[in-house]
């Protein structure tokens, strides 16, 4: 997967698309994730703690990004929303980057008060880079849920996000060579949303 930052924005595209066009879909969200992860290689390799403001895919993928689009009904009980983070280095002629995309679903209990809520979902992870005609890159995907509380802000066209999520990373190659890990990640996310009534 050479061309990964096109296909986010086609992802991205293609979900702003619908989610405008769709009447069930009565608000818009935009916002940003931060906090803290910690992951936890399958193959026995030491934890590794991660911190982020706002919270980003990281070259180790583990973080949650810290970009998320979302549509909700008029209720804003059933919410839909795509996690985005791109980093990327380059010096020298070489460099690596790392992509995420997360498509989850989100259940929130009365979304009209301070409330609990329900998610989970799936996407994939991209990692790569090199220099001077060696390139590598590889793709995982990744699945998980959490449980958070949400607290709207400035009579509800807000909300603050409090949020504890396990998610799994499977294992990435390139070839016959591992260059993302199977892991577990366990996250504390905070965040804030801004809501847009179509």
């Amino acid at each position: 997967m050479r061309c990964v930052p096109s296909v986010a924005f086609l992802l991205l595209g293609s979900t702003l698309l619908l989610a405008t066009a769709s009447p069930s879909l009565a608000d818009m969200s935009v916002g940003t994730n931060f906090g803290f992860a910690i992951h936890n290689p399958e193959n026995g390799g030491e934890n590794t703690t991660l911190i982020g403001v706002p919270s980003q895919a990281g070259l180790l993928g583990t973080v949650r990004p810290g970009l998320r689009i979302g549509g909700a009904g008029s209720k804003r009980d059933h919410e839909g929303y795509v996690d985005l983070s791109y980093d990327g280095i380059s010096s020298n002629g070489s460099g690596a980057h790392a992509l995420r995309i997360g498509v989850n679903y989100q259940y929130n209990f009365n979304s009209s008060a301070t409330h609990p809520y329900l998610t989970f979902g799936g996407g994939m992870y991209n990692y790569g880079g090199g220099g001077d005609g060696d390139n590598i890159s590889a793709t995982s995907t990744t699945i998980g849920g959490g449980v958070g509380l949400g607290v709207p802000v400035s009579e509800n066209h807000g909300r603050f996000r409090v949020e504890v999520r396990l998610d799994h990373l499977s294992e990435g190659k390139d070839g016959g060579d591992v260059l993302i890990g199977a892991a577990n990640v366990f996250q504390f996310t905070m965040g804030f949303d801004l809501w847009m009534k179509n």
